[in-house]
């Protein structure tokens, strides 16, 4: 199916599943950008989430939460406050495919294994997009493993 624009009900099922899954500041702002399209699946779910040429959100079929592009990840950390959704790594770490606990500086006390995460650095620079694999009082006081898996990586260049 080709993208298209999404219906107010669309609208609305994306910014609730956005505002479950951050917060309502985040889902406001993802909402409402102006020229969103929506890609359907089979069974007329929302299964993409473009703006303009580019997907920033692709909704997970096992638990209908979304996972977030880089262009998504800006808007997150835009529109939070550190260490809101975050997971801070020192200062020029550049993750290949996980986040290893050595290279931990903080992270949100918040956050559940599972959940979507932004990875910056201490500047509060994107570096990634991931899924938290630790809680957060285990990833402080591990000494080793593996605290993010690591989706998507900010291009050393941009």
């Amino acid at each position: 199916m080709a993208p298209a624009k999404p219906s107010e009900r669309d609208l609305l099922t994306i910014e609730a599943v956005l505002a479950y899954q951050f917060d309502y500041r985040v889902a406001r702002a993802i909402a409402g950008l102006e020229g969103l399209l929506v890609e359907y699946s089979r069974r007329g779910k929302i299964k993409y989430v473009y703006w303009g040429n580019e997907r920033i959100l692709t909704r997970r079929p096992t638990d209908g939460l979304f996972t977030l592009s880089i262009t998504a990840g800006r808007i997150v950390a835009a529109n939070s406050k550190t260490p809101r959704f975050r997971v801070i790594v020192e200062k020029g770490y550049r993750p290949l495919g996980s986040v290893l606990v050595k290279h931990l500086v903080d992270l949100d006390e918040n956050l559940r294994p599972g959940d979507e995460v932004i990875i910056v650095d201490p500047g509060d620079n994107l570096i990634g997009v991931g899924r938290l694999r630790l809680p957060p009082i285990i990833a402080r006081n591990a000494l080793t493993g593996e605290v993010v898996r690591v989706r998507k990586k900010v291009k050393k260049n941009a």
